[in-house]
């Protein structure tokens, strides 16, 4: 992967060839085509693969809390789920593949320094837990709590 600065004709997007041009957080990215492996998946290749499942099934249900949450100057080139998973992966999930267990107390849903959330209340609406609060943005998160448990 490659970044560049106004190419011959200008940035783009899409397919071109064997080339695929793309932007992210306004920076102009070059990649090649994907080629498809013929090698079978090694035993650590399968657990950080399970791994990334594992956070992805428990954070991304709170991906909006955490966009909010680790919303920092200092993470300009992450987003705040981004580095959700990373501590998640580093921190809360232990064992070995593929009976993985997720330490809760190790869970990190913020990081940095916030605005108070004024107003915080919670209140169950059948299946789903409600956030509400008021800072610069009126704000209202709906978490399933099916995905949560």
């Amino acid at each position: 992967m490659a970044t560049y600065s106004k190419g011959a004709n200008g940035a783009f997007s899409g397919k071109v060839g064997s080339v695929i041009g793309s932007n992210w957080r306004s920076i102009d990215y070059l990649r090649g085509l994907p080629k498809k492996s013929s090698k079978p998946s090694t035993e650590p290749q399968l657990a950080q693969r399970a791994k990334f499942a594992l956070a992805a099934l428990y954070l991304s249900p709170i991906k909006d809390i955490l966009n909010i949450g680790f919303k920092d100057k200092q993470l300009n080139k992450i987003t705040g789920y981004n580095a959700a998973v990373k501590i998640f992966l580093n921190q809360a999930v232990s064992g070995s593949y593929p009976d993985f267990v997720i330490d809760f107390s190790q869970v990190v849903v913020s990081r940095g320094s916030l605005s108070v959330f004024h107003g915080l209340n919670a209140s169950l609406q059948g299946a789903d837990l409600v956030l509400n609060w008021q800072s610069i943005l009126n704000a209202t998160i709906l978490l399933p709590m099916t995905r949560l448990l």
